[in-house]
């Protein structure tokens, strides 16, 4: 060990000397004065739990991830689990904190180690940041310590990737992203030579498109955008893909590289389109199968359905898989083993004389309709409870969904509002609804993903009076919003209802 003694042999220097530990003993205070009116349960613990971070001081490169250690020691005389947390829990210059478990069990007069693990960001700050880490006892309330890392970023370039903006993170086939990238030269000067940056759409380890731009004189303290689309096919497969950023020079040295990803998601779409020939001798029917998705559509039914009396003229191209005769009606069904996304198939099939029976298929064509414009999906509002409306008597509300259509319904917002005059109970029987209050009153929203033909679903919620009721109350109409098979949006409502 080697001691250096520093004397001081002016009085000049000796009084700056002094002003300056004035000045770090301040500092000191403050730390303390601050920290203890931020974190006065802390010191409490200091017999009671130990918190060690090792490394306390640690250097990270930019884009490059690093850990530390925090050991925990449980001093009680009891086992004990102890919450961790760290503070700023957020990116802070750049700095991403991240706990590698957020609870700690820990036996008496043991201890455990946990991991804290920080990401630099390429566009972090070059200076030092303080992370303070905190363990605190899910038994024992004042039961806490906390002990901070020091952590020292070092940019690796001037030049580097500063941010990957994407405007979807979700997309649906036939969609379009739109990739910016940005650039950014901190040096005090223009860039030298220039630099080539290269976006690639990946899936796994396939590339499915590449974009390559060469950046020529990057101005001093400046930041360049190269934004990018790329369009994703109807039929792209589903899944998980990354976008990856990489700046290189203009001699292939790597700079910077970021990464961000996208998931498209899975579209099941079998389109049916039936044609035929008609003549007045025979009817030549062909129904085209077409996997409009971008999934694999395996081991699905195709069926037709006709008369007993119809069957006696029905004649298969493609011989069925299986034929049931159910109810009065013939049942013909093929199997299609495999329809990748984009190919099609086709069942055919002829019936003969069918001239006799052209009056026949117009009343079931107007029976279709009809039966498509009488069973709309609904919504029925509806109260169950036992008169009188006295103040705090509880009332159930019951909204009945129902889609009496032949096809599914999808993207089904179902909402209701309640008066002021009423209180709602957060207590529900099925679905859970978003509560947004206002100062209108409270509004009640479900969202249902799809629903089948005929299916129906039924949300329940309770209010009650704020005050005692004379004579009669009504509750509004509530609405339905949904999207139909051909994808338009419509909207239904239910009645008001007056209650006495």
């Amino acid at each position: 060990m080697v001691v250096q003694f520093v004397v001081v042999n002016n009085r000049s220097s000796g009084e700056q000397l002094m002003s300056r530990l004035m000045k770090s003993f301040v500092s000191f205070l403050i730390f303390v004065a601050v920290f203890s009116l931020i974190f006065p349960v802390f010191a409490s613990a200091a017999d009671d739990v130990e918190l060690i971070i090792s490394p306390d001081d640690i250097t990270i490169n930019t884009t490059e991830i690093d850990s530390v250690d925090i050991i925990i020691t449980n001093n009680q005389g009891i086992e004990d689990t102890f919450s961790l947390s760290v503070w700023p829990s957020t990116t802070w210059y750049g700095v991403t904190p991240d706990l590698g478990k957020s609870n700690v069990k820990i036996a008496a007069g043991s201890n455990s180690t946990a991991k804290l693990y920080l990401s630099v960001s390429s566009s972090a700050d070059e200076r030092r940041h303080t992370f303070l880490v905190t363990a605190k006892s899910t038994t024992f309330e004042n039961i806490s310590t906390s002990s901070s890392v020091s952590v020292r970023v070092k940019r690796k370039t001037l030049v580097y990737i500063s941010d990957l903006a994407l405007d979807k993170s979700v997309l649906n086939p036939d969609e379009c992203i739109n990739i910016t990238p940005s650039v950014t030269n901190d040096d005090i000067v223009d860039s030298i030579g220039y630099y080539k940056l290269q976006t690639t759409v990946k899936k796994g380890t396939s590339i499915i498109r590449r974009f390559e731009d060469d950046l020529f004189q990057l101005g001093r303290k400046s930041i360049k955008t190269i934004p990018k689309s790329y369009c994703f096919g109807k039929y792209a497969e589903p899944g998980t893909y990354s976008i990856e950023v990489v700046l290189k020079t203009d001699l292939n040295k790597f700079m910077d590289s970021r990464t961000a990803n996208v998931r498209l998601n899975e579209v099941s779409n079998l389109v049916f389109k039936k044609s035929g020939i008609y003549t007045p001798f025979i009817q030549m029917e062909n129904i085209n199968i077409k996997n409009e998705g971008n999934i694999i559509e395996t081991n699905f039914n195709v069926t037709e359905t006709v008369s007993e009396f119809t069957a006696r003229f029905f004649y298969p191209i493609d011989t069925p898989t299986s034929v049931k005769s159910e109810g009065g009606k013939v049942v013909y069904s093929w199997v299609v083993e495999r329809l990748a996304p984009g190919e099609e198939t086709q069942v055919k099939y002829e019936i003969r004389y069918i001239s006799l029976w052209v009056g026949g298929i117009a009343l079931v064509i107007l029976v279709f309709f009809a039966f498509s414009y009488a069973y709309r999906p609904r919504v029925k509002k509806n109260v169950r409870f036992s008169p009188p409306l006295k103040k705090g008597k509880e009332l159930v509300v019951l909204l009945e969904v129902k889609n009496s259509t032949i096809h599914e319904i999808k993207n089904i917002v179902v909402s209701d509002s309640i008066s002021g005059i009423v209180s709602l109970i957060e207590k529900f029987d099925t679905m859970s609804p978003t509560i947004k209050k206002s100062e209108a009153g409270i509004t009640l929203t479900w969202r249902i993903k799809s629903l089948k033909p005929l299916e129906e679903r039924v949300l329940t919620y309770r209010i009650k009076p704020k005050v005692d009721i004379i004579g009669s109350m009504r509750l509004p109409r509530a609405t339905m919003a949904y999207v139909n098979n051909k994808n338009e949006k419509k909207v239904v409502a239910s009645r008001s209802l007056e209650i006495k």
